[in-house]
């Protein structure tokens, strides 16, 4: 497939996408109650995997910087609305959106390996496991968060940093951890 959306709605449970080098940035505009927005790849599979060419080779988003002005596009959406229990996203880059990845509430996702930059939220999540390895959260923007999770039974972060470079008067932050029951960082960095 040329677009990896395709990909996905071909795709069945328990189904590994490969994704070679390049920028994607094609979008869908998705409508569902409470929200109307452009979003790179929907997850409608209830068990997915998503692996990358490489952090430096396979890019999720457009190049120029995000603004407000853009809305609330995202890179991955997924949630228990559209059926997904699991995901798995490893070796890729994602670039200028609002949110890079934003999960509403599915029961485990997998984050391995990735690196985000220009986003507002990188990683938003909510419910479930979260478990992220030897990610790079480089920038944020506005009053954005690399990382929050609100709500997880276990919430697992090894190897990871993160890093702000400021953006004007805006107040960022690295993590924001809400309600979660059982969480570790273990052998990350924090600077700026």
């Amino acid at each position: 497939f040329a677009v990896i959306q395709d990909a996905v709605n071909a795709a069945t449970s328990g189904d590994t996408i490969r994704i070679g080098p390049g920028r994607f940035n094609e979008g869908t505009l998705v409508r569902v109650p409470g929200w109307t927005e452009i979003v790179r790849i929907l997850v409608t599979v209830e068990d997915l995997t998503l692996i990358g060419a490489g952090s430096d080779q396979t890019i999720i988003g457009q190049e120029q910087d995000w603004d407000l002005s853009q809305g609330g596009h995202r890179g991955i959406q997924t949630a228990t609305y559209w059926g997904t229990r699991r995901l798995v996203v490893e070796n890729m880059r994602f670039e200028n959106m609002a949110y890079a990845i934003n999960d509403d509430d599915i029961a485990e996702m997998y984050i391995r390996n990735c690196a985000f930059s220009g986003s507002e939220f990188s990683v938003l999540d909510f419910g479930g496991v979260l478990e992220i390895e030897n990610s790079h959260f480089l920038s944020v923007k506005r009053d954005g968060f690399h990382l929050a999770a609100w709500a997880h039974d276990r919430l697992r972060v090894t190897g990871c940093s993160f890093q702000h470079i400021p953006d004007g008067l805006w107040a960022q932050e690295s993590v924001s951890i809400m309600g979660v029951q059982n969480a570790k960082f273990v052998d990350c960095n924090f600077r700026g």
